[in-house]
Order: structure tokens, then sequence, then C-alpha cells
């Protein structure tokens, strides 16, 4: 953090209004385990707390949500499931929180054909009823493998945290396992090569390393993936070492032991990406502002401006191990801030404000002092150490003017 603040040490910006608002993303994912006759579907879902409505409940704030799924085939519904939640939150910021979310699983055991899934969610406090994507599902003899993403393992040898966000494995820094689970697979070891965009970033053959059946339950608001002993026909790998070499977008992991070969396709999401990153126009007048055009002038004129605002942080990069570039993530979540925290009545986009601007220059203040001055005038004093800024709001609107 000491180099994040030194390179950010210099920033400076004025920018154009954002359009678009932030929000969290509601989640699920699909696990599918083959069995004899049939498969058990796992559907895994994470709800953020800016989807619900939350009202004041004696020293904190309550919510809750239904979450179903219909189970359709032939156009007739064979079974529905629902999970239940109240939930509370100490203080109206965690209410408005997207970075905060509740998590659970559904399961089916289904027998082979074709399946419509159907999921809902049900927002208490209110009469919304919200119609999530529908998807289908087909469950065959020779169903591929569904590798199960953890974040990390949460107990014993045979206990993962599920990530739980769309069956997709996050780009981020953070290190992030693939648990492979082959039924009836009899060999000890297996080779194991992902590859992305035609280049090969990992080969290992890895040995296996339990034998169980992975089991998804819902523990302390979130998933976890258990082993349990009950059928030891599934032979159990994990892949780990790798997810830091991905880029964001589509890879693949090939696989090959003894009479056993699959391809598997899969994908890196940036799911807490700054929103304010994700309007390329926004984030490129903003970088423009921020170190000058001439800096800057070739993200104006590459055909991918996403690729040239990468191409543009990667020489800042403070640690060269990961694909995932922090500083480049830190500017756009402090612009992220900036933009709602120091938004008013009469401009929505806090980032545009003199206080978002020191704010994505020197990041969040040591210290702030609030008072009113003769004039009754609101005023805020941020320390930094021995340097610090005046603001003064004059129209009694939160329009805070640096001094």
């Amino acid at each position: 953090m000491k180099l994040l603040s030194f390179i950010l040490i210099c920033l400076f910006f004025t920018t154009a209004i954002y359009s678009q608002q932030p929000g969290g993303t509601i989640y699920y994912e699909t696990n599918i385990v083959p069995l004899e006759t049939g498969a058990k579907c796992y559907i895994s879902w994470r709800i953020p707390n800016d989807w619900l409505v939350f009202v004041k409940s004696e020293s904190s704030f309550k919510a809750g949500f239904e979450f179903s799924i219909e189970v359709e085939k032939e156009k007739e519904i064979i079974n529905r499931e629902t999970d239940s939640r109240e939930i509370f939150a100490s203080d109206y910021e965690e209410t408005e929180n997207p970075a905060v979310y509740s998590e659970g699983v559904i399961n089916f055991d289904l027998p082979y054909g074709k399946f419509i899934l159907k999921p809902f969610l049900n927002i208490s406090n209110s009469s919304a009823s919200v119609s999530l994507d529908e998807f289908e599902i087909e469950i065959t003899p020779d169903i591929t493998l569904t590798p199960f993403i953890v974040k990390r393992q949460n107990g014993g040898d045979k206990t993962f945290r599920m990530v739980n966000a769309d069956n997709s494995l996050p780009f981020s820094n953070g290190e992030y396992q693939l648990v492979l689970s082959l039924r009836n697979y009899e060999g000890n070891e297996i080779s194991a090569t992902v590859i992305q965009e035609k280049r090969t970033l990992f080969e290992k053959k890895l040995k296996k390393h339990t034998s169980g059946m992975p089991v998804l339950k819902s523990k302390e608001n979130h998933v976890s993936l258990e082993i349990e002993d009950r059928d030891k026909n599934f032979a159990i790998f994990i892949l780990d070492s790798f997810s830091r070499k991905l880029e964001e977008g589509d890879f693949a992991l090939y696989l090959n032991g003894e009479s056993y070969e699959d391809t598997i396709k899969l994908k890196t999401e940036w799911i807490d990406k700054p929103f304010t990153l994700t309007d390329l126009d926004f984030a490129a007048n903003l970088m423009r502002e921020t170190f000058g055009s001439e800096a800057t002038e070739d993200i104006f004129s590459a055909d991918d401006a996403y690729m040239a605002i990468k191409e543009f942080w990667k020489p800042k990069d403070p640690v060269d191990e990961t694909v995932f570039n922090e500083i480049m993530n830190e500017f756009f979540n402090r612009a992220d801030e900036a933009y709602l925290r120091f938004r008013s009545v009469n401009n929505k986009n806090g980032a545009n404000t003199d206080r978002g601007m020191i704010f994505i220059k020197y990041g969040p203040p040591k210290k702030i002092d609030r008072s009113y001055n003769d004039k009754n005038h609101a005023v805020e004093i941020w320390q930094y150490g021995k340097k610090r800024f005046v603001f003064v709001d004059k129209s009694g609107l939160g329009n805070f003017a640096l001094m």
C-alpha cells in the first residue's frame, strides 16, 4: 500500500458527469455431480445487499428474500425449491453496500434428459419479484466434468470455500483453485494444461488429493464444498498456483490421464471491477485529465480502448508476479468511492468535486475535522500528516469548495 500511495500522491483530475450508476450483481452458478442414473445438480446463489429492501428494526436494519428455482421438462414444472433468508445490517451504509451479500445453495436430483431451470427472487418489504435469466442443462451418461472453483481451504483437506460467481474464476491478485472430481477414475495422477489466447500458461501433473463424494452445503452465509466418505468412486484432484497468470476472458483446461481425456472451457471475470472502469469513455477522460493529453493520446486513437488503458498502467504495476494490476485497481477504486461519497444535491458525480479530486490524488485523509465558521458554513479540514486541505460548503447543499 505504501507503493500505491506513493504513485498516486501526484494524481489530479477533473472529469465529465458519469452516466452509469453502480450496483451489485446477482450471481448464481451450476455445479453438476454425475451419479449412476442421473446427476446431482447444485445451484448456488449470491445476492448483494443493495438489491434488498431494508427497514429499521430497533438498533439494526432488517431485510429478507426468497430465492426459488423451478425445474421444467417438456414445458411442465417437475420440481421447485426455495431458500428463504432474513438479513440484518448494523448501519445504513451496510444496507447499500454491494460488497456485502448473502449466499446459499439449492440442489436437485435429476435423471437423464434436458431441463430448463428458472430462478426467481422475491424481495421482502416490497412487492418486487425478479425473474432472473433461465438456463438449460442436459444430463447425460457422459456429462462433462464441472470443476468446483474455490477460494481457499476452509477447514481440513476435504473442505473448501466456493467462490460462487457464475462459474467464473475471479480476476484478481488472489489465488484460487479448481477442485476436480472424476467419477470412476482409477489413476493416481492426471496431466493438466491451461491455455489462454493460444498460449500455454500452466502445465502440471496432479497427484490425487483424496477420494470421496463432492457435496455443496450452505455454511455461515457462504457455500462450502465438502468431500464426504460415502462414495469413494470420485477421485479428487486440486489445480492451484495458476489463477494469477490469467487475463480476463475465456481459457481452456486440458486433462489427460489413464483412459481419460477432456477439454473444459472456463472463464476469468473481474467480478468486483470498479464501475468507473466499466465506462471506457469515462475512464479514458479521467486518465487524460490526470496524466495529460500527450501521455494518454494512444488510448483515444486505439481500436481497443480497454487494451490501451491496460497497456498504459502496465509499467506502473507494483507486482510483476500477477497479471492483475494493483495500482490500476487502486486508482479506479478511489474514483468509485469519490463518485459516490462526495456527490451532492446538484452534482451526482462526486468525483468531479474538490473533495473528490483530493481524495483520488491523496487517498483517504488520516483525519477529518468538521465544524462551522462564523458565517455558519460547514467546514471540513482534511489532515494528511503535515499537509491539510480546507473545504467550505457555502451553499448548504453539500457543495464543498477547496479554500
